[in-house]
């Protein structure tokens, strides 16, 4: 184990989480709360744009309240400019998406936000858009109708 770990630390800070594949559940749990604020994100920002709102000016005051997070420092220009050129491809969302479901399925987990999450990742990817950074979710709401 001693080796193990000492071969890992330079990849970052090496944790033990709980049993074999923690490693994997954590990752999509993260990955849960990456594409929530993501879409939340997407959704605020072609609001705010309809509305006549400064979206970058919206995103920097938004950035020193509770919806501050890394996601908005890091997202924040992209939706502004509406920059959605290639980072971190949307369609790995889904996988990562669906391997979330699994594991709420098999913990017995009810997941409805995970659920839109999904369908939203998989629908903008089908449409051609997952090879586009996941800020492309805001170009996939303004392709949307609310009904």
């Amino acid at each position: 184990m001693a080796l193990a770990l000492e071969a890992l630390a330079p990849c970052g800070r090496v944790e033990h989480l709980g049993p074999l594949g923690a490693g994997q559940v954590a990752k999509a749990c993260n990955q849960m709360i990456v594409a929530a604020t993501v879409q939340a994100l997407g959704e605020a920002s072609v609001v705010a744009e309809r509305a006549g709102l400064d979206v970058a000016r919206l995103l920097d005051l938004l950035g020193t309240g509770y919806a501050a997070s890394r996601i908005l420092d890091v997202k924040k220009d992209r939706f502004a400019t509406h920059d959605h050129s290639p980072s971190g491809a949307a369609r790995f969302m889904v996988k990562d998406l669906r391997f979330a479901a699994e594991e709420a399925a098999r913990t017995g987990t009810a997941t409805p936000q995970l659920d839109v999450l999904r369908t939203v990742f998989t629908d903008l990817t089908d449409a051609g858009l997952g090879d586009h950074d996941t800020a492309v979710v805001q170009a996939w709401i303004e392709r949307l109708t609310r009904t």
